[in-house]
């Protein structure tokens, strides 16, 4: 969660309807989670370089809420992401799987399969504030001058 708390932004509200308020606090919003969106997936794509290109395009989303004038940004519901970010502990076999074509010898229960590596792409993203701080301020800005012409 990103918390913006900046007395000039808070002065220019206090000017302004609560329509015109919300919408101009929402439009800036999204921007910044635009930001975290990309900055998210830029680093997605360049700690997860071998894996399967189509899944790592889209692999964050944005929700947008307008009504309670919130925006979302989160991994989406394909489980290998979140394997990638956070990582997993060593992992066992539950069952014996005898020697097929898909297994090159006998594998016993019990017997480890490995573990994934996390790379922390989503939380390195949050970590880095000041673009996403920056583009909400931006944004304001520019929503609030627009309304005042």
């Amino acid at each position: 969660m990103v918390t913006v708390e900046d007395t000039e932004i808070q002065r220019k509200l206090d000017a302004l309807s609560d329509e015109e308020t919300r919408r101009m606090l929402f439009e800036s919003l999204k921007q910044g989670a635009r930001v975290l969106r990309d900055t998210s997936q830029g680093l997605m794509l360049q700690k997860n370089w071998n894996f399967n290109p189509k899944q790592r395009e889209n692999g964050v989303g944005m929700k947008s809420l307008p009504e309670l004038c919130e925006v979302k940004v989160f991994l989406k519901t394909w489980l290998a992401l979140h394997w990638l970010e956070s990582g997993t502990e060593q992992r066992q076999l539950k069952k014996d799987h005898p020697k097929d074509s898909k297994h090159r010898r006998t594998l016993r229960k019990g017997e480890n399969r490995g573990r994934v590596q996390g790379t922390h792409f989503f939380r390195d993203a949050r970590k880095n504030e000041e673009p996403i701080l920056s583009a909400i301020k931006s944004e304001f800005d520019k929503q609030f001058e627009t309304t005042i012409k």
